[in-house]
């Protein structure tokens, strides 16, 4: 989704979900991330940004009570960090821009846990060992990135886990079924397989489904964190897959280990005409 103007966006009682990435936080000597506007989202450092993005996720909705509206950004701004080179700053700027927040982290040189620079510097890195002081500036500036963020597509869905390996809670899996004739629709459309474990109604809009699945796996199930964390490569994987198509509901189902073929159905509008 393109990105609103930050200052169109109600953040419920917070401040902007703002991801730093950066040298010497919380003393490590790797490059890692954190969150900005700590007076607002509790979440400590950590290398692995997905921590980050599903923290702030859940806060905006638990905490802030932001509205639904921003909420559902959280799965655009998910694949735009996950469409990055892995921890990089580029991850941090994707994810912010999606909230209306212009950062420029992708500057700083990722280093490993030695302090050790990893991989080619950045193009535009020429003192990158500051840079992440000086994004303090930035972490406030408000993006007109309205016609941008259509680039940020993700990456290709990482390779199914086992299913029989992932630990769903008390709950079957997560799976996502698209077709015709749910709910007495003309239009083809999203809708949640094990409606025993998972409620929530049909959707043409298959974000709705992703995000109500990833609420529940934690909220209902009580999937474990390694289970949780499953949902932002499938929320990827489901972005970056043609909009309401089966092959969406193909992408997610087969992180979690799922395979499907609805990629095969012919989508259709609401008057049941091929799209």
């Amino acid at each position: 989704a393109a990105a609103a103007n930050n200052g169109n966006i109600d953040f419920g009682s917070c401040k902007p979900p703002t991801i730093r990435f950066g040298l010497n936080i919380d003393g490590r000597k790797e490059t890692a991330f954190e969150v900005v506007n700590k007076d607002s989202f509790s979440q400590s450092s950590a290398q692995n940004g997905n921590i980050i993005v599903r923290a702030l996720c859940d806060q905006l909705r638990d905490r802030c009570k932001a509205p639904k509206a921003t909420q559902d950004l959280c799965i655009p701004a998910a694949a735009a960090f996950a469409a990055q080179p892995d921890k990089t700053g580029a991850q941090a700027d994707a994810f912010n821009k999606v909230f209306g927040i212009t950062t420029n982290f992708k500057e700083i040189q990722p280093r490993d846990n030695q302090g050790n620079p990893i991989g080619a510097p950045p193009a535009q890195g020429g003192n990158n060992g500051n840079n992440n002081q000086q994004q303090n500036n930035n972490n406030q500036q408000q993006g007109n990135n309205n016609n941008n963020n259509n680039n940020n597509q993700p990456a290709a869905p990482p390779a199914a886990a086992n299913n029989g390996n992932i630990d769903f809670g008390s709950c079957k899996p997560p799976t996502i079924r698209f077709g015709l004739n749910i709910d007495g629709r003309k239009e083809t459309a999203f809708e949640v397989v094990n409606k025993d474990s998972f409620s929530q109604s049909s959707a043409q809009n298959g974000n709705i489904i992703v995000r109500a699945l990833c609420d529940q796996l934690r909220d209902r199930c009580k999937a474990p964190k390694a289970t949780q964390d499953l949902c932002i490569p499938a929320a990827a994987a489901f972005a970056a897959q043609p909009d309401k198509t089966g092959a969406q509901a193909d992408a997610f189902n087969k992180v979690f280990g799922i395979t499907t073929n609805f990629k095969e159905i012919q989508p259709r509008d609401n008057q049941g005409n091929p799209i």
